[in-house]
C-alpha cells in the first residue's frame, strides 16, 4: 500500500472527499517528520515505532584505495515493530510461504499431466 491506496481507503472508509483524505495524510506524515526531525520517537501502539539513531564520528576505510577517512556524526532514521506486529507479520509469513509452496506443487504436478 502507498500515499495514494491510503487516500483512497481513507476516502471509502470515512465518506471523505479525496482532497480531504490527502489533508489528512499529508498532516500525519509531516508531524511525524517534525517529530523525528527534533529528536522525538513517534510509537503506533500495537504497529511499530520510529525513532532516530545518533551516529558518533569514527575513522573509516575507502575500500577502494585504502585510504583512512574521518567519518563525519550522523543521523539516520529507524523503524522497530511491536510485538503484536511482528508476531502477526510472521504468521503471515509463513501462510504465504505455505501458500507459495502449494501452488509450485500444483504447478509441477500438473505439468506432469
Amino acid at each position: 500500500m502507498n500515499k495514494l491506496d491510503l487516500i483512497h481507503e481513507l476516502c471509502n472508509k470515512f465518506d471523505i472527499t479525496k482532497a480531504e483524505a490527502a489533508r489528512v495524510v499529508s498532516a500525519f506524515f509531516d508531524t511525524m517528520a517534525e517529530s523525528l526531525e527534533k529528536g522525538e520517537r513517534v510509537e503506533i501502539r500495537g504497529l511499530c515505532s520510529f525513532y532516530v539513531k545518533q551516529y558518533k564520528p569514527y575513522t573509516g576505510r575507502n575500500p577502494k584505495t585504502g585510504e583512512t577517512v574521518e567519518i563525519k556524526p550522523k543521523k539516520l532514521p529507524f523503524f522497530t515493530e511491536t510485538n503484536p506486529f511482528r508476531a502477526q507479520s510472521k504468521a503471515l509469513s509463513s501462510a504465504s510461504k505455505s501458500l507459495i509452496k502449494s501452488l509450485a506443487d500444483y504447478h509441477s504436478l500438473s505439468d506432469v499431466k
